[in-house]
């Protein structure tokens, strides 16, 4: 059985990982700026997607099992996003 406890840490953690990916988001689009010709669009709205439904699981101060998996949801299409984003990135030789 999971505790409220392990349930805060876990949103904490959860927190943390979403501030890592809007980082390595504004990287991204800045990226893209450069030479990249990703589809940047559909990442940025992943990411916050990924912000909106942390902060909606987060109101109550507790995260049940359907709320994580919502989570987790938002956070796999945003790596999909992601990983697609990366993908295309054009590097000159």
């Amino acid at each position: 059985m999971t505790t409220n406890l392990d349930l805060m840490s876990l949103l904490n953690q959860l927190t943390r990982g979403a501030s890592i990916m809007i980082r390595f988001l504004i990287q991204a689009v800045v990226m893209n700026f450069i030479g990249g010709k990703a589809n940047a669009k559909v990442m940025v709205k992943e990411a916050m997607d990924v912000a909106f439904k942390l902060k909606e699981v987060s109101q109550d101060k507790k995260i049940t099992n359907k709320e994580k998996a919502l989570v987790v949801k938002e956070v796999k299409e945003f790596c999909k996003s992601a990983i697609k984003f990366v993908d295309e990135i054009e590097i000159p030789e």
